[in-house]
């Protein structure tokens, strides 16, 4: 996996996390997963172009309502449509971000829209492309990004 794929991941995650919830995301050691689980809620967007892939943003119950009722300013329920609605925005915006930086390094990829999972211990599988897991904790919870980027040859 190349590094100059992951890099504007990482700073888009770290630079939305901070403006939507004013506080710097402590980065925790990168990993590499053959599977990861969604405990609560996941947010999954797909990735074509130059690479094919995905990212999935894992956000712990706690994390996802503090965000939900920021983005809000009103506290919803995780099953309710409008915090699904919410949590898929944030993974839009953190990848609509990280695309544009990777635009500008010259790099061409398009997203799916997002699709939100919740529910207790998901567990997803990238067959034949490996994943980087970065960890993230804040005050509210924590959060995993993790990467599943092969590229085209």
């Amino acid at each position: 996996m190349r590094i100059d794929f992951i890099t504007p991941f990482l700073e888009a995650t770290e630079e939305i996390i901070n403006e939507v919830l004013d506080i710097q995301p402590q980065r925790g050691e990168m990993d590499l997963k053959a599977n990861e689980t969604i405990p609560d809620v996941g947010v999954l967007v797909g990735i074509t172009g130059q690479a094919v892939g995905r990212m999935l943003i894992i956000l712990d119950k706690t994390l996802a309502e503090k965000l939900v009722e920021i983005m809000n300013g009103e506290v919803y329920k995780l099953e309710e449509d409008m915090a699904q609605a919410t949590i898929g925005e944030v993974g839009n915006m953190i990848m609509g971000r990280a695309i544009t930086k990777l635009y500008e390094l010259g790099f061409h990829f398009e997203i799916t829209p997002p699709s939100v999972i919740v529910g207790r211990s998901v567990r997803i599988s990238t067959l034949g492309i490996e994943t980087l897991a970065v960890p993230y904790t804040f005050p509210y919870g924590s959060m995993e990004i993790n990467i599943s980027i092969k590229e085209n040859v």
